[in-house]
C-alpha cells in the first residue's frame, strides 16, 4: 500500500503502482477480500498493465481470463520453469473447474516434474493438494459410472504421502 502511495512521488508510478496493486491483490484475495482484489486489479489495467489475478479468475468461474492469462504467462516461462514454481497449482485448478479431470492429472504430472528438486514446499504443497482435488474428482466420477477406483485412489494415497514428507 506504501508503494503505491510512493512510488509516483519519485516518478515511478507508470512502472511500479500496477505492480504493487497486483501483490496487494493476491493478498487481499488470500485473505478472503475477493471484492478488494478485484478492484485493485481493474486499477491496475486502468495504469495500462494487462494485469490478471488468475486465482480470482477461476475462483468467480472466469475461466477463460485464467486460461488466456496462463496461457500468454506460460509462454513467457524461463525454461527453468521458474513461472510455474510460483504457482503451479492454477493450470490445475483451471482444468479441475472446467471439468477436465484427465487434463488436470496430466498438468499436475507435468508441473510436478518441474518443481521436484526447487526445495520449495509451499508451491509443492499447493500442487499436491490440486492433484489431490483432481484425483478426488476422479473417483467421484468413477463411483458415479460404477467403474474401480483402485487406481485413483492409489494415486491420492501416494499424493498424502508426498504432502506428509513436506
Amino acid at each position: 500500500a506504501e508503494g503505491m502511495v510512493e512510488a509516483p512521488k519519485y516518478g515511478m508510478d507508470r512502472r511500479y503502482v500496477w505492480r504493487f496493486q497486483v501483490l496487494a491483490a493476491r493478498v487481499l484475495f488470500s485473505q478472503g477480500y475477493w471484492s478488494d482484489a478485484a478492484a485493485l486489479i481493474a486499477q491496475a489495467r486502468e495504469h495500462g498493465s494487462r494485469a490478471v489475478l488468475p486465482e480470482l479468475a477461476i475462483a468467480i468461474g472466469d475461466f477463460d481470463t485464467a486460461e488466456r492469462f496462463l496461457a500468454r504467462e506460460r509462454s513467457n516461462w524461463r525454461t527453468d520453469g521458474s513461472g510455474r514454481l510460483q504457482q503451479p497449482d492454477l493450470p490445475v485448478e483451471l482444468a479441475i473447474w472446467r471439468g477436465a479431470l484427465t487434463d488436470a492429472r496430466a498438468l499436475y504430472e507435468r508441473a510436478s516434474r518441474l518443481i521436484d528438486d526447487s526445495g520449495e514446499p509451499l508451491p509443492l504443497a499447493r500442487l499436491c493438494v490440486a492433484g489431490l482435488r483432481a484425483e478426488a474428482g476422479i473417483i467421484a466420477a468413477s463411483d458415479a459410472d460404477g467403474s474401480t477406483a483402485s487406481k485413483p485412489q492409489r494415486r491420492g494415497v501416494e499424493l498424502m504421502e508426498r504432502l506428509h514428507r513436506l
